[in-house]
């Protein structure tokens, strides 16, 4: 597909795009929560034999199950999980050190009072599709382990034969986490939301998922806190004609290659260099290539307000006159700058947290980060004199919104101390 945009036609564009994205399975997903809602574990079981044919003896995975899985993954992989978590973990303790614990604030005679508490209980789900994901848990569990959460519960979907991926196994092994359960999708978030016998709901629930997933989520947050709602992948890459043709075009099949509904786009002010990277991305994979919308900019500037209309997952700026714009961009999970700053290592090592959201939402919050692992509670102490002088202000408000009561709740006390 190839678009044109200018500055007039950028947000009716992205719009566009936008539009094409797969519904969410509301109706279906809502069966299934309730189903579980009202069946606990028997539920859990029967919907996972009825959806994936897998017929489950337990939902709890043993310790001897993890243990099995660490002589079942090659050593190279272990250290390369554990280079992802000393980077993660690098970045996110410096992010920390930034948040004070208390800030109390104190003015005409009221105390307020800010705290940041860890959050008690969360769950992660791990998704599996033909692979596993171990990196998807340790991007989620890291900042959870950072901040002090105590309790974390990993779901993750089974096997044919009903066994977690042995690599989430050796990821769960290394974050100390021992509370992991054998269940896939909208079962799976309905089980963490609301509990069932074997399994106490919990708090939060982040990770990413499939549309039944993120439908699963969008409906029990209702009654459970959610990170976000984390869709398919989606990719924009800014690049000029003094991008490498040869980098733009793997970063682009890098995203595509996670399905069909995914939303993969090159943007350039070149009609020649997209020609020129839609040859190379066709000779590579015509499969993948498929997959990738073209959209011609008249200029740097719509494309810039393209962008910032579209508000994708990722952004990568590739070449100089890009680049030299990137401060500009706001409205995205992440933006990577520069030829060797490529959305795949993002994802893996460089130490950025590579849950981020989708469906536009990067347009009021990014990446997943310790803060999200955190209550913010908030108290309120005032004394007399701050009612004696701050209160004909509030009464008069009361009033003005109709509200009579609130401002005799006010009076009465004034009336106590004159």
């Amino acid at each position: 597909m190839m678009l044109a945009v200018s500055k007039d036609s950028a947000k009716a564009v992205a719009m566009q795009l936008r539009g094409n994205v797969t519904t969410l399975p509301l109706s279906e997903t809502e069966k299934i929560i309730e189903e579980v809602k009202q069946g606990g574990d028997k539920a859990l079981k029967l919907v996972e034999e009825r959806i994936n044919r897998i017929k489950l003896e337990s939902l709890e995975v043993k310790s001897s199950e993890i243990s099995s899985a660490l002589s079942e993954v090659s050593v190279s992989t272990i250290d390369a999980m554990k280079v992802m978590v000393e980077r993660l973990k690098l970045v996110e303790t410096q992010l920390l050190k930034t948040i004070k614990n208390e800030v109390k604030i104190k003015s005409e005679g009221v105390e307020i009072l800010y705290k940041f508490t860890p959050l008690k209980r969360v769950g992660i789900y791990v998704p599996r599709s033909s692979f596993a994901y171990p990196s998807s848990l340790i991007m989620a569990s890291v900042p959870a382990i950072l901040v002090g959460v105590k309790s974390i519960v990993v779901a993750s979907p089974p096997y044919k034969d009903g066994k977690v991926d042995s690599k989430i196994l050796v990821a769960c092994n290394l974050m100390n986490i021992n509370e992991i359960y054998r269940i896939s999708g909208a079962q799976a978030i309905a089980a963490l939301a609301y509990g069932t016998e074997s399994i106490k709901p919990v708090e939060k629930i982040f990770g990413a998922g499939g549309k039944f997933v993120t439908a699963a989520k969008f409906l029990v947050s209702k009654q459970v806190s959610i990170d976000m709602l984390a869709g398919p992948t989606e990719l924009l890459v800014l690049a000029d004609e003094s991008a490498n043709q040869f980098f733009v075009a793997y970063d682009l099949l890098s995203q595509a290659e996670h399905g069909s509904g995914s939303l993969i786009v090159l943007a350039s002010d070149s009609m020649k260099f997209i020609e020129e990277v839609r040859e190379r991305l066709n000779s590579i994979s015509k499969e993948l290539a498929s997959n990738v919308v073209f959209v011609l900019g008249e200029d740097i500037a719509s494309l810039i307000s393209f962008a910032e209309a579209l508000a994708p997952e990722h952004i990568q700026v590739i070449g100089s006159k890009f680049e030299y714009y990137a401060s500009e961009i706001k409205n995205s999970g992440v933006i990577l700058i520069g030829e060797y700053t490529p959305s795949a290592a993002s994802d893996y090592i460089l130490g950025s947290n590579h849950i981020l959201p989708t469906f536009g939402l990067a347009k009021s919050r990014s990446a997943l980060s310790p803060i999200d692992f955190f209550k913010l509670s908030v108290s309120v102490k005032a004394d007399s004199s701050s009612i004696k002088k701050l209160g004909p202000y509030a009464i008069t408000l009361a009033k003005e919104e109709g509200f009579q009561m609130h401002a005799k709740a006010i009076e009465v006390r004034m009336n106590e101390l004159s």
